[in-house]
């Protein structure tokens, strides 16, 4: 399974499911938009600029610098796999000896699937 990333808009209802490729995508194509609405304003221009100057000239594999640039823009990065992980941590911790299948368990079957089939 390649890892997965969760992108919520902050500021509406969109939500996006992608893996790296789709983040550092997203982030590109957030930034042209920027660029483009913001061509008249010079230190707009110039920051847009520069980012995507970053990203062409060097390897930007860090997942950490595109999360944290694309939070600037309102958007919330989650690792699925970082949650799923913790989900694991707590439904341990709550549901201990219990055998009923549990709210935690319905989630992280959802993330297993990569989502919810429609029947």
């Amino acid at each position: 399974m390649t890892k997965q990333y969760l992108i919520v808009d902050m500021n509406s209802d969109y939500k996006i499911s992608v893996d790296y490729k789709g983040l550092k995508g997203f982030l590109i194509d957030t930034i042209k938009n920027d660029l483009l609405m913001n061509c008249s304003e010079y230190e707009i221009a110039k920051d847009c600029t520069e980012e995507l100057e970053k990203m062409a000239k060097e390897d930007f594999t860090q997942v950490k610098w595109i999360t944290d640039l694309l939070e600037s823009y309102c958007y919330k990065v989650i690792d699925l796999l970082e949650l799923q992980r913790d989900l694991e941590d707590a439904k341990s911790y709550f549901t201990k000896n219990s055998t009923i299948p549990t709210v935690f368990d319905i989630v992280l079957d959802i993330i297993n699937k990569g989502g919810i089939e429609n029947e």
